[in-house]
C-alpha cells in the first residue's frame, strides 16, 4: 500500500471508527469526540468542517464540554479541512501544543533489528499495582500527572479489557528504567505505540528499540498490519530508518475549564479543614473560609494530561 492508502485506511480506522475502553464514542454530524467516563478529561479525534460551519462546529463543542465539565483534546491534522483548522481553534481559546508527525511501519516488511530476540530484560506487566513505577518513570520523562487519565485508563484497560493494551517495562540490573505501551484495536489493521520513556542515565543503550521490537513482535503475532506512532523530530529519523513512512503532520489543542471546589469542615480534621475538589475527587489544601460550607469560588485545575499527549521520542532511547 503507498502512503495515500494507508493514511485513508488510518483515518477510517484511527480516527472516524476508533472507541476506546473508558470513553464514550459520540459521533455527530461534524466530529467524533470521546468523552471521558473515569475523569473529566475528553478528545475530538475526527472532525469534517467547512469554512462555513467551522467557527459555529467549535463553538458548538466548546458549549458542549463545559456544560459536561471536562476539559478536552482537539487532535487536527493537516489534511483536515479547513486548512486553518488550528488557527480557528487557538482563536476560540485553545492551547496549541507541538507538531508531531504520523508515521506507520507496515509490518509485511518489518526489518531484522525488531524480529530479532531481545538484549534486555524487558518484560510485560500484569499487576495494576505495578503501574506505580511506571508512572514515575512517565513523570519523569514527560511530566505525566500521576493521576492523569493516561493512568486512568491503563489501569482500567488492565482491569477489564486486558487484550487492549500491553505496557512493556526494561529493568537494568533489576531497576526499572524505562516503559511503553501498544494499544490494540479490535477490527482495525493498526496497532498503535505510546509513551516509550527512558531514564535519562539509561539512554541510548538500545532500550528505545528494545520495545520497539517487543511490541512490533506481539502486534505481528496478532495479526496487525501497521504500527503507528505519534513521533516527535528527534524520534522521526530513527522510525523511518526502521521503514516506518510518514502519513502527514498532526498536533493538538487543549481547552481548559475552571473547576470549581466547595468547601467543608472535616469533623475529624476541624483544625486543619481542607477544600474538597470535584476535578480530583479529593481534600487538598486548605480551606480559605472554614466557618462555610461555600468557600470563595476557586479555580482548581491541577494539569491531569488529556488521551494523546505522549510521544515516542528518541531522545528517550
Amino acid at each position: 500500500m503507498n502512503v495515500k492508502q494507508i493514511l485513508a485506511l488510518y483515518d477510517e480506522e484511527q480516527r472516524m471508527s476508533i472507541e476506546y475502553p473508558g470513553l464514550r464514542r459520540e459521533a455527530t454530524e461534524h466530529a467524533v469526540r470521546h468523552v471521558d467516563l473515569l475523569g473529566t478529561d475528553s478528545v475530538i479525534v475526527y472532525s469534517n468542517l467547512d469554512a462555513n460551519n467551522a467557527d459555529r462546529v467549535i463553538q458548538d463543542q466548546l458549549s458542549h464540554f463545559e456544560k459536561l465539565g471536562h476539559d478536552f483534546e482537539w487532535k487536527y491534522y493537516e489534511h483536515d479541512s479547513p486548512p486553518d483548522l488550528k488557527h480557528r481553534l487557538a482563536s476560540s481559546g485553545f492551547e496549541v501544543g507541538e507538531a508531531e508527525s504520523i508515521v506507520a511501519l507496515d509490518l509485511q516488511y518489518i526489518p531484522e533489528t525488531l524480529t530479532s530476540p531481545a538484549i534486555h530484560d524487558v518484560r510485560r506487566i500484569s499487576d495494576v499495582k505495578q503501574l506505580d513505577e511506571v508512572m514515575i518513570i512517565q513523570k519523569e520523562v514527560f511530566q505525566t500527572d500521576e493521576d492523569s487519565l493516561t493512568r486512568r485508563q491503563i489501569e482500567h484497560e488492565m482491569q477489564t479489557v486486558p487484550d487492549s493494551i500491553s505496557v512493556y517495562v526494561v529493568y537494568v540490573d533489576e531497576q526499572l528504567v524505562a516503559s511503553a505501551w501498544i494499544r490494540f484495536t479490535p477490527a482495525s489493521q493498526f496497532a498503535s505505540l505510546w509513551a516509550g520513556a527512558t531514564l535519562a542515565d539509561f539512554r541510548r543503550k538500545g532500550i528505545y528499540t528494545a520495545l520497539l521490537a517487543v511490541r512490533a513482535q506481539e502486534a505481528l503475532k496478532r495479526g496487525k498490519r501497521f504500527l503507528t506512532v505519534d513521533a516527535g523530530p528527534m524520534s522521526l529519523p530513527i522510525l523511518k530508518k526502521l521503514g516506518s513512512k510518514r502519513l502527514l503532520l498532526s498536533g493538538a489543542v487543549e481547552k481548559y475549564f475552571a473547576h470549581w471546589a466547595t468547601c467543608a469542615p472535616q469533623r475529624h480534621l476541624s483544625s486543619n479543614p481542607r477544600v474538597w475538589c470535584y476535578y480530583q475527587k479529593d481534600w487538598k489544601g486548605n480551606c480559605p473560609d472554614p466557618q462555610y460550607w461555600n468557600c470563595p469560588k476557586q479555580y482548581t485545575r491541577t494539569g491531569a494530561g488529556p488521551i494523546q499527549s505522549q510521544i515516542e521520542n528518541s531522545r528517550y532511547s
